[in-house]
């Protein structure tokens, strides 16, 4: 294929991916572009207060339930869908910090450093399911220690002896 077909066709997939999202999140790509400084994050709050729709109404509402980590799933949900349904062209990844804070990507070396950090969290969720699906194997199981308490390896196991009385026997074997 040549270059300006590949353009085309790769055009063509940008379009259906843009149509999946919703109004919202585009406003969001706009929000954030229009209102773009240099080195400043949204904070959630912010987002809330400051991002509305043509009403006046916001598109976000902050959770105050204490019980939940995430001050605005729908957000982090639209960065998401932003971040994975738009196109190559001029678009700008929105990136995340730990406090849920948003912004537009400024540089490659700060796309970089934020997959980076995403990898190791997603890392350590893989190793952690990883140590669960292992303890799983070992149900029903006990392992032998010593008067330590110290577990012990297979190679420090010996065979045990045991005797048992033969049905109708009364003699050990």
């Amino acid at each position: 294929m040549k270059t300006k077909e590949i353009d085309k066709v790769l055009d063509e997939i940008e379009k259906k991916k843009s149509k999946h999202l919703n109004t919202r999140q585009q406003a969001l790509k706009s929000w954030l572009e229009g209102c773009f400084v240099s080195g400043k994050w949204w904070t959630i709050e912010e987002v809330v207060n400051n991002f509305r729709d043509s009403n006046g109404e916001p598109y976000y509402i902050l959770n105050t339930n204490p019980r939940v980590h995430d001050k605005c799933v729908r957000l982090a949900r639209d960065v998401k869908e932003l971040n994975w349904h738009t196109g190559r062209q001029r678009y700008i990844p929105i990136i995340k910090n730990k406090q849920g804070s948003v912004k537009l990507c400024e540089n490659k070396e700060e796309l970089d450093e934020y997959i980076s950090s995403e990898k190791k969290r997603i890392d350590n969720t893989y190793k952690y399911y990883k140590h669960l699906e292992s303890l799983s194997k070992l149900d029903g199981t006990m392992p032998f220690v010593n008067q330590a308490n110290r577990v012990l390896e297979i190679s420090e196991m010996k065979p045990i002896n045991i005797y048992q009385k033969e049905q109708g026997s009364n003699e050990e074997v």
